[in-house]
């Protein structure tokens, strides 16, 4: 651990931060029948936070997509007509739910407050999957509007016409529609087509719509599993904007464990460089939503590439970036980053476990960059933990400390009794950011959340004697070698420790005597070279004897992900099955690369 000498403890720092009259003061609600931490005086729903920040901000810029530039006063204009269209003319109400399919374009943004404007629940499907699954899920949250853009709407054009009819929708909205093929026309409009031709209706019509509360029904998100249909998880108001607040406290904590005031906010305008997709938890809930309450501007990206992030970040003074690890590394990795990347002041990341080498990376550098990074799920609404700054270098393996209005425990699986701190253990939480649950799925709500509000995450972590949580991979990932339990992260941790590295996953290959065994999938960095013994070798005086890889195997392409960025382990699981086969299950040195 890197020496740091706090001013205060977490818990002086958090009685500051939720005195009475404090930014963050809490009360006590009883939510679905559980009491609950809550901010009292937070936004009561995203029609008031987007109302209140066009208002306040109204000429700042606040959504920039290549040479496209929107105020905050140009996108409030755009998705109060919006709005009113959807009332008018498709009869969007209330609770109704509108389906966004899209890649990052302004009009997702732009679609988005107009759906909450209106106190509909926006359902946010995944753009990136088979026609069939986003069928699915549009049919399954029976969404009465379905928006989506260009490259989407030729994927879905031969199922589109059941699509809408299963779903009961009453209408299409095909973005970018110049993008396309257009095989889409017979069941769809253009969202330009359809914004021109009702120029003049009254923008304001949405505002006959009922008033919002804090537990009223917001979004559906979908989970990003591997395995069978998404999921879709249902979130309220109050859980999507208390994510709102769960980096801003952790960058507090840092000015106060630093011995300093809370500080004031920023007369500056902040900028987000946003590379994941809206689609997905880190994307909005931990970075459009916030950026829109605090009057940040958010600039989109088609597709993330390092090199053409770092040129949007010199040219737009970009502040704030990251997304999950990989992408922290990216930047990191690209020349001249210390100049070309001056303008940013954190690296925020999280969705998956981290590398610790990032927050030592970036301790290093000059400046006045820092670090952060969060963990959560998407059903507990993003961050449940987070940490930035000297806590995060001291503690680079940390995934955080629990969110104000977060309990977290570490809970033994076999006993359900909490574990001490220091064990391993399952990650369970309860707070008013977790899900209602699984939309239409009461079987799988049940399986993961319990009657006094406590949410099974099935992951494995652990929390020092200062409260801080590690996070220590999926229980389905864990590897058990003749009894024992490996940290798989620990050793991925271990192999990101040699700079060729650029990748690594760790997983089990059979083994009839003892179960499993660790194996391990590399990609290497360009131009780097390296054998299989090599960097077994390297990791060898880092980890005890039962947990080093029986076997490296090298990938020649980037792993694939899913939607949140995540390593698909599935899928390089069962290519490390097979390749241990090919082998005899015996240690084979491979030659260098």
């Amino acid at each position: 651990m890197a020496d740091f000498a706090p001013k205060r403890s977490m818990a002086e720092c958090d009685a500051i931060l939720t005195a009475p009259g404090a930014p963050f003061e809490l009360q006590h609600v009883v939510i679905r029948g559980v009491v609950q931490r809550v901010y009292k005086n937070a936004p009561d729903s995203l029609r008031t936070l987007f109302l209140g920040s066009a208002q306040e901000f109204s000429a700042r810029d606040y959504i920039v997509f290549e040479s496209e530039r929107y105020t905050f006063g140009k996108a409030f204009a755009r998705a109060s007509r919006l709005a009113s269209i959807f009332r008018q003319v498709y009869g969007i109400r209330k609770g109704d739910r509108v389906a966004l399919v899209m890649r990052n374009y302004p009009e997702w943004l732009i679609s988005f407050w107009a759906i909450h404007l209106l106190g509909a629940v926006s359902v946010l499907v995944n753009a990136w999957l088979p026609a069939k699954i986003v069928s699915h899920c549009i049919v399954h949250t029976e969404s009465k509007l379905i928006v989506m853009d260009a490259e989407q709407a030729d994927n879905l054009a031969p199922i589109l016409a059941k699509t809408k009819k299963d779903a009961g929708a009453t209408g299409v909205l095909v973005a970018r529609a110049h993008d396309g093929r257009h095989s889409w026309k017979k069941h769809a409009e253009s969202f330009e087509a359809v914004m021109d031709k009702y120029h003049a209706i009254d923008p304001k019509s949405w505002e006959k719509e009922p008033a919002c509360h804090p537990e009223d029904g917001a979004t559906i998100y979908f989970t990003s599993g591997t395995t069978g249909l998404p999921k879709g998880v249902y979130l309220t108001h109050r859980a999507i904007i208390s994510a709102c607040f769960v980096m801003i406290v952790a960058s507090m904590r840092t000015a106060l464990r630093l011995g300093q005031d809370i500080p004031e906010p920023e007369a500056t305008q902040l900028s987000y460089l946003l590379p994941v997709p809206l689609f997905h938890c880190t994307g909005s809930c931990s970075t459009s939503i916030p950026s829109t309450l605090f009057g940040g501007k958010i600039v989109l990206m088609r597709k993330w590439d390092a090199s053409q992030g770092l040129d949007i970040i010199e040219k737009e003074k970009i502040t704030n970036t990251g997304g999950v690890p990989s992408i922290a590394m990216d930047l990191l990795a690209e020349k001249d980053f210390e100049r070309r990347g001056a303008s940013l002041v954190a690296l925020v990341y999280g969705g998956t476990t981290s590398p610790p080498q990032i927050a030592e990376k970036v301790g290093r550098l000059p400046g006045t960059l820092t670090n952060g990074q969060g963990y959560g799920l998407t059903e507990t609404t993003g961050a449940m933990s987070a940490v930035i700054g000297e806590d995060s270098i001291a503690r680079p393996r940390a995934a955080g400390y629990p969110a104000l209005v977060a309990d977290i425990l570490i809970m033994d699986p076999k006993t359900g009794k909490s574990l001490p701190r220091g064990e391993v253990g399952e990650i369970w939480i309860r707070s008013s950011q977790v899900m209602v649950g699984y939309w239409k799925n009461p079987e799988a709500t049940n399986r993961v959340l319990t009657k006094d509000g406590w949410f099974n995450s099935e992951d494995l972590g652990s929390m020092d004697e200062d409260g801080f949580l590690y996070v220590h991979g999926r229980v389905k990932d864990l590897i058990i070698r003749g009894g024992e339990n490996i940290d798989v992260v620990g050793v991925e941790n271990a192999l990101y420790g040699d700079d060729r590295v650029s990748l690594c996953a760790v997983v089990g290959v059979p083994d009839a005597r003892l179960g499993e065994l660790p194996a391990a999938v590399v990609y290497l960095r360009p131009n780097a070279r390296a054998t299989e013994q090599e960097l077994i070798e390297s990791v060898r005086s880092h980890l005890p004897a039962f947990a080093v890889p029986v076997m490296i195997m090298f990938s020649k392409e980037r792993f694939e992900v899913n939607a949140a960025g995540k390593i698909l382990k599935s899928v390089l699981k069962e290519k490390a099955k097979r390749e241990w086969e090919r082998r005899g299950g015996r240690v084979a040195a491979k030659g260098r690369l």
